[in-house]
């Protein structure tokens, strides 16, 4: 299954931000998306969740567009993990993974055997089955990002869309996301990230997008699209990709160049 960007224009009321953006993500490939600040990476992520309305184009999962499905049926396809959030009420660890369940209980649902089983599956498949009767607010910020990713898996969806997901970590728990997000995808999961930093697409995907200031978006393999020129006509800085010695020939790290 792919994820298809046929044409898409998105905005806000009738201010077009980003026009005419094509792209093919394949289910088991992570896709890293990054662009300076105010380009339009949070629009075009809301617009292919359907967030926000497309202004023109359209958003298909192979042949199903995905302004035809029902609300239920787009999240049994794709989940998305936000930010990690503030939560003022004190739920259990497993009642956060237990939202994620929503679109197969209905609206007056209770949780079931089969979805108690995929909420332990999860948190099983994040590690963290030991916080299942935690409070979530009592969380560190890195343990609340993995019960949202589990939240999300939970779901059984084909595509997993991911806001920044290792924003507000701590570097050993940036690793940690990092590798979940290569591992989901060699397992088969569509995984698309927003990021900042074009190292964290080297370590976790295979794909990028990069936006431009003039609004195009440059799609392709990581290593054709983050290269030194690309990155550094996107942020209007000097910008370096290097490979490392000894690491292998595909491993690169990105650093600032010099004015």
């Amino acid at each position: 299954m792919d994820l298809i960007l046929e044409n898409v224009s998105c905005g806000y009321g009738s201010k077009v931000i980003l026009a005419g953006v094509n792209a093919t993500i394949p289910q088991g490939q992570a896709f890293g998306l990054l662009g300076p600040n105010g380009i339009g990476k949070t629009t075009l992520f809301k617009a292919i969740l359907g967030f926000l309305p497309l202004m023109a184009g359209r958003v298909r999962l192979d042949s199903a567009d995905l302004k035809s499905l029902s609300r239920s049926a787009r999240a049994r396809l794709m989940a998305y993990v936000p930010q990690a959030q503030f939560t003022p009420f004190a739920f259990r660890v497993l009642d956060v993974v237990l939202m994620g369940r929503a679109a197969y209980m209905g609206f007056w649902g209770r949780p079931g055997r089969a979805d108690l089983r995929a909420a332990d599956i999860s948190l099983a498949r994040m590690g963290i089955d030991f916080l299942r009767e935690r409070p979530f607010t009592e969380l560190s910020g890195g343990e609340k990002q993995l019960v949202l990713i589990a939240r999300a898996l939970a779901q059984e969806p084909r595509f997993l869309m991911m806001d920044e997901p290792t924003s507000n970590l701590d570097f050993g728990n940036q690793v940690k996301v990092l590798k979940i997000i290569r591992d989901l995808a060699k397992a088969g999961l569509g995984v698309v990230l927003t990021t900042h930093y074009p190292d964290h697409v080297f370590q976790c995907a295979s794909q990028a997008g990069l936006l431009l200031p003039n609004g195009n978006l440059i799609v392709g393999p990581y290593e054709s699209v983050l290269t030194s020129e690309n990155l550094s006509a996107a942020y209007g800085a000097p910008v370096s990709v290097l490979k490392w010695p000894g690491a292998g020939e595909d491993f690169r790290v990105c650093r600032p160049g010099y004015f």
